[in-house]
């Protein structure tokens, strides 16, 4: 204040005061009308001349009392889904059905499903989709702030699945502006949690859905459990005792994320999202029997030799191959152990000798194909997951590769033809450049391991790890050759290459003779081409020009090179190709393994040019 009232004080008194340019109504309190005094506006720092200051489709006011919104920040919050109501129902069908293994003929569903819930977003619902067990049973794009729809969903088998492992359903809701999220929509126990308020013990009833689980809902093992539940238990009951407890203790403690979160599903003393509470015993109880149960079928999976429930049909039969495994649990008992922080033998493998299905935490796994790999929908994801369960390598992937894999693989043109290639490949190196490479590439290579034979430059020995090759060191999408060495299995290619290099330069310089060396002689394949003024002879089409390039490396002789070069000669006229009238030929390969030259050096039909003295013989 000195400055104002000393009249001698030179400061500027205009730095003692805030100026803001706003363009609101001097004359009414409210010149947007939102219910926002321009004066809170103002302390806000929103616009009083419009309601919504981000322009985000959600009002200020009602960003101001959102607990998720912030009125001066464009909206980041996706929509929020509840469940209304449920309902599971059955009907029987229309023929006599024994719970086998085959699918009845019946005119209609036994099981009915029924899902009423609400989504709801200020900005715009744009997409949603209910997934029940990989299955996707509601979906739609509303665009709208508050949709509200009743879905159900019918099955024959859903219901005893539901019975014996419960059930998980999902809902991935988007807004308008792409903010999207995956929630828990319902979760249904299995009916070993119900069993407990009948004075079944906890664990026991724990122990009996963990296996049913680690069974991986085989419908023979489901059907032997309906049928002869007793009996079932009996037989996994007498091998448990036999796993030694430290054993268990050490598998259990190894337990990923993703079979925790199956158990926590399950247990009827959670929610499904938390563990147990401190002090719930009953809780406590049937997760550790649900995680005994759980090991104690790859355990025994890993004695037996193979999926200990896969085929059986007989209580009888479990309990034989049960006894199997109990004599086969010391042979296995030091792949089980884990230590020094391998993976041997980790539960996250369960590694079966029918193939098994390896660790994959499904909920990272989603996060990146969703974020990073653009998969919009739940039922892309889960088909994406498909592709890698199961598939050879993809534990020791992180969970982003994880993701990149699932996302190839599923954008393959023959998603199946690419799980193949890449269960071929030894090396999980091999499969981390896979990843480093883009679609279309990726699409070649498959193609090119799934048809042998098919392309007539493209060696039918190669295997998956030999395009894995060429792709690190080669361009695939300008290779026009491949082929292995049959005496050193070495893999040479040809590219389109340059007027310096690869075909383009065998082509110009050495079949139609449009790019002559200035200083030095070039010999011509004879192809009937005319070149400066002479017709050469016409013994040999273009293509057959590969042929001999692919023989030349295939059955050549290796003649050394020069520098970081090597070279390999073939005898045409002797060797296959009898009326080519070449005797000679040789082909320069570099060191990476690309061909960077090719020329016939000596025979009847072979012309040469020489830039001074022209045709020399």
């Amino acid at each position: 204040m000195t400055a104002v009232l000393d009249p001698d004080d030179d400061a500027d008194p205009a730095q003692l005061f805030e100026t803001r340019t706003v363009g609101a109504n001097p004359l009414v309190t409210d010149t947007s009308g939102d219910g926002l005094s321009d004066e809170a506006e103002r302390e806000l720092g929103t616009d009083p001349r419009t309601t919504d200051t981000t322009d985000d489709g959600i009002a200020d006011a009602d960003a101001l009392s959102l607990d998720s919104e912030d009125p001066t920040v464009f909206t980041t919050t996706p929509p929020d889904a509840r469940l209304v109501d449920y309902q599971q129902w059955s009907e029987l069908p229309s023929a006599t059905w024994d719970p086998g293994l085959e699918f009845p003929d019946v005119d209609g569903p036994k099981w009915y499903f029924q899902y009423t819930f609400v989504v709801e977003d200020e900005a715009g619902v744009a997409e949603y989709e209910v997934v029940r067990e990989g299955t996707t049973i509601a979906s739609g794009h509303p665009y709208d702030t508050h949709h509200f729809d009743t879905a159900t969903y019918e099955s024959l088998w859903e219901g005893s699945m539901t019975a014996l492992r419960g059930s998980e359903s999902t809902i991935y809701v988007e807004d308008v502006h792409e903010n999207g999220q995956q929630q828990l929509l319902y979760a249904q126990t299995s009916f070993y949690g119900e069993l407990t308020a009948y004075g079944f013990p906890a664990q026991d009833a724990g122990q009996l859905s963990g296996f049913t689980h680690g069974a991986s809902e085989l419908p023979e093992f489901v059907h032997l459990v309906v049928t002869e539940p007793v009996e079932t238990y009996e037989a996994f009951e007498a091998f448990l005792e036999e796993v030694d407890d430290e054993l268990l203790a050490e598998l259990i403690a190894n337990m990923p994320e993703s079979v925790r979160e199956q158990q926590r599903l399950d247990n009827p003393y959670t929610d499904g999202s938390e563990p147990c509470d401190a002090g719930d015993t009953r809780c406590a109880e049937y997760a550790q029997g649900w995680y005994e149960g759980y090991v104690a079928h790859f355990a025994a999976s890993m004695a037996y030799g193979g999926t200990i429930t896969k085929g059986v049909s007989e209580s009888t039969g479990l309990a034989n191959r049960l006894e199997t495994a109990r004599h086969g649990l010391d042979d296995v008992t030091p792949t089980l152990r884990i230590s020094d922080g391998t993976k041997t033998g980790q539960v996250t493998h369960r590694l079966v000798a029918d193939g098994g299905s390896p660790d994959i935490d499904a909920p990272a796994v989603t996060r990146h194909l969703r974020e990073d790999h653009g998969f919009e929908t739940a039922g892309g994801v889960n088909g994406a997951l498909d592709t890698i369960t199961e598939l050879r390598h993809v534990g020791d992937l992180t969970s982003s590769e994880q993701a990149a894999l699932a996302a190839r693989l599923s954008k393959s043109s023959d998603p199946s033809a690419a799980r193949a290639f890449v269960d071929d490949l030894d090396d999980v190196g091999d499969v981390r450049v896979l990843l480093d490479q883009d679609q279309t590439t990726v699409n070649r290579l498959v193609d090119w391991h799934a048809n042998p034979g098919s392309y007539r430059h493209i060696d039918p020995d190669l295997e998956a790890s030999d395009f894995v090759h060429v792709s690190r060191h080669g361009e695939i999408p300008e290779t026009q050759l491949i082929v292995k060495r049959s005496d050193t299995d070495q893999v040479r290619w040809l590219e389109e290459g340059t007027l310096d290099e690869g075909w383009t330069h065998i082509t110009n310089r050495h079949v139609t003779g449009s790019q002559l060396s200035d200083d030095d002689i070039t010999s011509l394949f004879p192809t009937g081409k005319s070149v400066q003024g002479r017709e050469l002879p016409d013994t040999l089409t273009t293509p057959e020009v590969q042929d001999l390039v692919y023989d030349s490396i295939k059955y050549g002789k290796h003649s050394g090179g020069s520098g970081n070069r090597r070279e390999y000669m073939l005898q045409p006229a002797t060797e296959g190709y009898p009326e080519s009238g070449i005797s000679q030929m040789r082909v320069v390969v570099k060191e990476d393994g690309a061909v960077k030259t090719a020329f016939p050096e000596k025979g009847s039909a072979v012309t040469k040019w020489h830039p001074d003295h022209g045709w020399i013989q």
